[in-house]
């Protein structure tokens, strides 16, 4: 599903990100924007080289920023041979609860409508079939 913009909450942002440098900062958001258009969304695997040339830095800040952010438990951050993976737990789980709303609203609408052909059929019925018979 296309989705053109992420819900940012200022004050989270404030406060999960208080611990960090304004590079770290800077960086985190650029790499939060990178993240939101990815599938599976929130989370990618990129060579050092790669993460760096998006950032427009050089591969040993990177290298800096990625484990400062993960040792201030701000991202999941692995790390195997050149290869490193940046998730956001908070957009794969805001995702997978959007994910699970979408599934449920669908169910609710079909539920819904089941209801109303169900009130169309028994419409048709005529009353008179729910009527006892007179006794004379």
């Amino acid at each position: 599903m296309r989705m053109p913009f992420m819900q940012f909450w200022v004050s989270d942002w404030t406060n999960d990100t208080r611990v960090l440098t304004l590079e770290e900062r800077g960086a985190w958001i650029d790499i939060l924007a990178f993240l939101w258009k990815q599938n599976p969304r929130g989370q990618a695997t990129m060579k050092n080289l790669d993460w760096s040339n998006l950032l427009g830095i050089l591969p040993e800040k990177f290298d800096f920023i990625v484990l400062e952010l993960k040792r201030k438990g701000i991202a999941y951050v692995h790390i195997s041979h050149n290869d490193v993976t940046v998730m956001s737990r908070r957009i794969i789980r805001d995702d997978k609860k959007r994910i699970s709303d979408v599934g449920r609203k669908q169910k609710e609408r079909e539920r819904k409508k089941s209801q109303k052909s169900h009130k169309k059929v028994m419409a048709q019925i005529p009353d008179t079939i729910y009527q006892k018979p007179e006794i004379i």
